[in-house]
C-alpha cells in the first residue's frame, strides 16, 4: 500500500463524522473510499486473501444487504448498507498494509486529533468535531496510535497524552477517562518492557468486566435504559436479521416505550443497536468477528505499533458499548480501517502469492457493490435538494420525480411531491404520495401531519385527528403539532 493511497483512504472519514449523516455527503464520502481503493487494486496492493476475517467481512455485508432488502424503512437502511460496505472495503484494504503504513497511521491519527484543537476558532464547524460522544471516541481510537508516531520527536509522546487528556477531560465523561487511563497504563508498560504479551485469560477477564459494567448502565442512566428497552422491542418484532441497517432511529418513535421523552438516533450501545437493526445473525457475527480480532493478538509479544493499534480499538469497542460510536459513519470506519491495520502489524510476514492467487477479480465485487448504492444515494440527494429548494410547485414535483428514479424508497421525495400536487389543488395525487411516504417511513411526525392536513383539506376530519394524534405521539414537544391537534378537536 502507498502512502498516498493510504491518505486518500484514511483522511476521507473524519471529514464528514457528523455530516455523513446527510446523505449526499456519505454518497460523496463512499466514493471517495472506493476510488482510493480502487487505486490500490490497479496496483496490485489490494488482494484478498483466504482467511477467516475475509470471510467474516463477506458475511457481514450479506447480513446488511438482506436486512436491509427487508426493512420497513428502506431510506435508512440503504444508508446504513453503504456504511456497513465501506467500513468493510477499508478493513480489508488496511489488512494489506505493512509496517510502514503503521508510521504513516500514526501521524494520520495525530492530525485528526489536532483538528478539535482548531475547531474553536472556526465556529461554524464546530457542530462538526466537538460532539462530546463522538470525539471522545475517536480520541480513544487514535491517540495510542498517535503517541508512537509523536514518539519520533522528543517529548511528542507527552505532548499528545496531554492532549487526549485535556479532549476527554473536557468531554465530561468519567468512562472515557477511565479508558483513557487504562490505556496509558498499558503504553507505559509497552514503552518500559519493549513488548506486551496478550493473554487469553486476560483478555477474556477483560471482555467480562466490560460486558458487567455495561449491564450496570441501565441502574445509572434512565434515557439509555429507554432506548434499551426499545432496541430489545425492536429485537423481539424482527429477531432473525432485524430492522434494517441504520433504521434504529428511524423506528424508535414506534417503539418508544414511554409515553412522552425525546426521540433517539441511536441505540448508545453497540449491541443493542445491532441485536435492533440486523438481529441474532448480525449480532453473532459481530461477535465471531471480534472474537478473531482479539484472538489474533493473543499468545504473542507486541511491540510499540500493534500495541497502540490494539489499546485504541480495545478502548474504542469498550466505550462505544454505552455509545453511538458504531453508528457514526465516520468514526465507524476509522474503526475498521484501524482493525485492517491491526490485523497486518500482528500478521508474520507478508501474505503470501498462494492465498491470493486467483482472486484479483474479488476486490471488483467490492467496489462495484459499495459505488452502485453511492452512485444512486448520491444522484437521488442531489435531486432532493433541487426539490427542497425550489420555489415553484412545479419545479418542485419535476425534481421529486428526477429523484424517485434514482431513489424510489426516499420517502421525503414523495412528500416533497404531495406538497407541490397539494399546492396546485390535486388533492388525490398529493393524498397518493402521501400514502407512499408514510408507508415507507411510518414513524415520521412530519408525514403524519402532512397527511392530516391532506385528509382536513379532503373533508375527511376524524382522519386528520387521528394523524395529527400520531404525529404529536412521535414528536410530544412539538407545540406547533399540539396546537393543531387543539384546533381540530374545538372544530368537531
Amino acid at each position: 500500500m502507498t502512502a498516498w493511497a493510504l491518505l486518500a483512504a484514511g483522511l476521507v472519514p473524519p471529514a464528514f463524522l457528523e455530516a455523513a449523516f446527510r446523505p449526499a455527503d456519505r454518497s460523496l464520502a463512499g466514493l471517495l473510499i472506493v476510488a482510493a481503493a480502487a487505486v490500490l487494486w490497479a496496483r496490485g496492493r489490494w488482494r484478498v486473501s483466504r482467511d477467516v476475517f475475509s470471510v467474516c467481512a463477506a458475511a457481514m455485508v450479506v447480513v446488511s444487504l438482506a436486512s436491509a432488502l427487508g426493512s420497513a424503512f428502506p431510506h435508512s437502511a440503504a444508508l446504513g448498507f453503504l456504511s456497513d460496505i465501506i467500513g468493510m472495503i477499508l478493513f480489508l484494504c488496511f489488512a494489506g498494509a505493512d509496517h510502514d503504513d503503521g508510521v504513516i497511521w500514526g501521524w494520520l491519527a495525530l492530525i485528526f486529533l489536532l483538528i478539535p484543537c482548531a475547531v474553536p476558532f472556526f465556529p461554524g464547524k464546530a457542530s462538526v468535531w466537538l460532539n462530546a460522544n463522538i470525539l471522545a471516541g475517536v480520541v480513544i481510537l487514535l491517540w495510542p496510535p498517535a503517541s508512537e508516531a509523536a514518539g519520533r520527536v522528543r517529548g511528542g509522546r507527552w505532548i499528545v497524552l496531554a492532549a487526549a487528556g485535556v479532549l476527554l477531560f473536557f468531554r465530561d465523561s468519567w468512562p472515557a477517562l477511565l479508558i483513557f487511563a487504562v490505556q496509558a497504563g498499558v503504553m507505559a508498560y509497552v514503552r518500559a518492557r519493549g513488548s506486551l504479551r496478550l493473554n487469553g485469560i486476560f483478555a477474556a477477564g477483560a471482555v467480562v468486566a466490560v460486558a458487567g459494567a455495561t449491564a450496570l448502565v441501565p441502574w445509572l442512566d434512565a434515557d439509555r435504559a429507554a432506548w434499551w428497552r426499545a432496541a430489545w422491542a425492536m429485537f423481539r418484532s424482527s429477531p432473525l436479521l432485524g430492522l434494517g441497517p441504520g433504521g434504529f432511529g428511524e423506528a424508535f418513535p414506534g417503539f418508544r416505550l414511554e409515553a412522552a421523552g425525546l426521540n433517539t438516533l441511536f441505540a448508545h450501545g453497540v449491541v443493542f443497536e445491532t441485536l435492533a437493526e440486523k438481529g441474532a445473525v448480525g449480532l453473532a457475527l459481530m461477535a465471531v468477528f471480534f472474537f478473531f480480532l482479539l484472538r489474533k493478538g493473543t499468545g504473542r509479544n507486541l511491540d510499540d505499533a500493534p500495541a497502540a493499534a490494539g489499546a485504541g480499538l480495545a478502548g474504542f469497542a469498550a466505550y462505544n458499548m454505552m455509545n453511538a460510536g458504531f453508528a457514526l459513519p465516520g468514526s465507524a470506519w476509522l474503526f475498521w480501517a484501524q482493525a485492517g491495520l491491526w490485523i497486518a502489524l500482528t500478521r508474520e510476514g507478508m501474505v503470501p502469492a498462494a492465498a491470493t492467487r486467483g482472486r484479483r477479480w474479488v476486490p471488483l465485487l467490492w467496489l462495484g457493490a459499495a459505488a452502485a448504492p453511492a452512485l444512486l444515494i448520491g444522484r437521488g440527494a442531489w435531486w432532493l435538494d433541487e426539490a427542497r429548494d425550489a420555489n415553484a410547485p412545479s419545479r418542485r414535483e419535476s425534481a421529486a420525480d428526477r429523484g424517485l428514479r434514482w431513489t424510489p424508497w426516499e420517502p421525503e421525495l414523495y412528500s416533497l411531491r404531495a406538497a407541490a400536487k397539494l399546492e396546485r389543488g390535486d388533492l388525490s395525487g398529493a393524498a397518493g404520495d402521501s400514502a407512499r411516504a408514510m408507508r415507507l417511513s411510518p414513524f415520521t411526525a412530519r408525514f403524519q401531519a402532512e397527511a392530516a392536513e391532506i385528509a382536513f383539506r379532503s373533508g375527511r376530519r376524524e382522519e386528520a385527528l387521528r394523524r395529527y394524534e400520531e404525529a404529536v405521539r412521535i414528536l410530544p414537544l412539538n407545540k406547533q403539532y399540539q396546537n393543531r391537534l387543539e384546533e381540530l378537536r374545538h372544530a368537531r
